[in-house]
């Protein structure tokens, strides 16, 4: 088979390839850059395919080695967490300081705060990964990174983990711009997810389809709404699934019937966030309660923190960290307390 027909079926490869012209054409050094131009790339490429399978409602998964993983029976959410341990296995033998794994509602935040660190602290070096909440939690239990990150509580067997709220955030469900729906109530949204409501008109929207696109099983996103949201109610086999945030806003950026849920702390001018039940996921309705739809943003640990990592959580629930952590929307520790 042609080179080009491998790239159609992984697209993976196709930004692997990108991502490697880029590497040696750039003259660049910054890690931020080329961390942002791979997410755009990346992104672009979710938006670009959904186009294509929006009408059949499929799920999205384009790492092939995920793909793999699947084709021998392994269920995606086991698959995903294979791929992570793996990964940080690699990672762990090219000796970083400190390995960060779990919620990708948490990454972009610890991320940023990863990098302000270093930078302070440049003997300490930080690799951040994604892969779920779920994942990063195994991740720590395995041994396989120092830090989890995790955007939903504890289940029972997990609570022997050291564990510190970093902040707490809000679930923002969001549409496209111009979709004239700016308030859904508590059981449309629900209704909507089941699978129940299937048109715009039904909720005071455009006689349109309504494409719905959720998170897949292990995130602690998706844990959090199944949670507040949904209830007893099972999210419907017909909502596109997504394995990122970034990935459920560019779908909802660039499609006028899609509605999705992400972290209130990305919500950008791309997409409009919806207010639930009259109340709008504002900082201000966090503090005085009134928005109810909050989940814990966690960083674990096996043990009791030390050294290096006991270093850069304290740098996390510092002054300077928290400050960056409320001018991007999230509720800080200091407030938690008061």
């Amino acid at each position: 088979m042609p080179a080009d027909g491998n790239k159609k079926i992984f697209p993976w490869l196709s930004r692997i390839d990108f991502k490697y012209r880029y590497f040696k054409n750039s003259n660049t050094n910054s890690k931020a850059k080329v961390q942002n131009f791979t997410q755009i790339n990346k992104d672009s490429l979710m938006v670009f395919v959904f186009n294509h399978l929006i009408k059949k409602s499929e799920p999205l998964n384009p790492n092939p080695i995920i793909i793999l993983l699947r084709s021998f029976g392994f269920t995606k959410a086991i698959a995903k967490t294979l791929f992570l341990l793996f990964f940080l296995l690699f990672c762990s033998k090219r000796q970083s300081d400190i390995i960060i794994a779990g919620s990708t509602s948490v990454e972009p935040f610890i991320e940023k705060l990863a990098e302000d660190y270093m930078a302070k602290n440049p003997k300490i070096k930080i690799n951040v990964q994604g892969g779920g909440s779920t994942a990063g939690i195994q991740a720590v239990f395995n041994k396989t990174c120092a830090i989890g990150t995790s955007s939903r509580n504890l289940h029972p067997e997990e609570q022997k983990l050291f564990s510190f709220t970093m902040a707490i955030d809000g679930i923002a469900v969001v549409v496209h711009p111009t979709n004239p729906v700016s308030n859904l109530t508590h059981d449309e949204l629900r209704d909507i997810f089941a699978g129940r409501i299937t048109n715009w008109k039904e909720v005071g929207g455009l006689d349109k389809r309504i494409f719905a696109v959720t998170r897949e099983e292990g995130s602690g996103t998706r844990g959090a709404f199944e949670e507040l949201i949904m209830h007893e109610t099972a999210i419907s086999d017909v909502c596109l699934v997504q394995d990122s945030n970034g990935a459920i806003r560019e779908i909802v950026a660039n499609t006028p019937q899609a509605i999705g849920y992400i972290s209130a702390g990305l919500v950008d001018k791309r997409v409009k966030a919806l207010s639930i039940d009259g109340i709008a996921p504002i900082l201000e309705n966090y503090k005085n309660g009134s928005y109810k739809f909050l989940r814990p943003f966690l960083l674990l640990t096996l043990e009791e923190p030390k050294g290096p990592i006991k270093s850069f959580i304290d740098f996390v629930l510092s002054e300077e960290a928290q400050q960056f952590l409320k001018n991007e929307g999230l509720i800080p520790v200091s407030l938690l307390n008061k």
